[in-house]
């Protein structure tokens, strides 16, 4: 389900399905409600519309997509790995790069590394038509103190992300210079204010937060993260109704 105004969701087969909208109005009052609510006395159960109505969905496509995002999981040293369009998927080969692999019926799984690096993670998939490909990322894993250990975790998309976010995969935030010595220039390509941001390094772990006054927010940002060490960064992006995510990288 989903609780936003104008929600977009994507079958994964074709068929018959049901969708419900539930209106409620949840303004308590002890006059007289709208037209068909009846009288409403203070504290009383809010009034409430269902409607039901039953979609035939045809014609999808069988594809293959293999394309996938990583991001910290707000675990310090565990990531997601998020499949962009995860359907009609027979079977998945996920390569950690470390020497091991993962083959099964579902594409959803995790894997545990005895030690940061550089690691090229490729998710092979073939869907239930017989197309198949392949997509790769390479970038550094890192761990914390020794003893520690590295954490990926596949998850999917509606749960990898909170209601309205998405990773920057349209170039919705465009970062400038990247890689940079510590001052960013950031802009939004659709135009929605900035309301606040986070940047997180490699560990997962948040190292600044930000929040910009209603009355100076604009689709423009300007960071000075000078004060950081070189690395590998991650920053999010929080707007009026979504969040994004982008990578960048300091250099010294």
């Amino acid at each position: 389900g989903s609780l936003l105004p104008n929600p977009t969701y994507t079958y994964s087969s074709a068929g018959s399905f049901s969708v419900q909208l539930v209106s409620v109005d949840t303004t308590y009052f002890s006059s007289y409600a709208a037209e068909g609510c009846g009288v409403m006395l203070p504290y009383q159960s809010p009034c409430q519309d269902i409607d039901t109505v039953n979609i035939n969905i045809t014609n999808i496509p069988c594809m293959s997509s293999s394309g996938f995002t990583y991001y910290p999981s707000g675990v310090p040293h565990e990531y997601y790995l998020s499949p962009y369009f995860p359907y009609n998927v027979t079977t998945a080969n996920w390569n950690w790069g470390d020497g091991t692999s993962y083959t099964g019926p579902s594409i959803y799984t995790s894997h545990t590394y005895s030690a940061s690096g550089f690691y090229n993670i490729c998710l092979t998939v073939t869907t239930s038509c017989g197309t198949s490909t392949m997509t790769c990322i390479n970038d550094y894993f890192a761990k914390g103190v020794e003893g520690d250990i590295v954490k990926v975790s596949v998850v999917q998309p509606t749960n990898a992300l909170s209601v309205g976010e998405k990773p920057d995969n349209n170039g919705s935030v465009s970062i400038f210079p990247n890689p940079s010595k510590g001052l960013l220039f950031i802009s939004m390509s659709n135009n929605s204010p900035i309301k606040n941001y986070d940047v997180y390094n490699a560990l997962g772990e948040i190292v600044v937060k930000g929040t910009t006054f209603e009355s100076l927010q604009t689709p423009e940002l300007e960071l000075d993260l000078s004060q950081l060490s070189e690395g590998i960064y991650f920053l999010n992006i929080h707007t009026e109704t979504q969040q994004f995510r982008s990578k960048f990288v300091l250099e010294k």
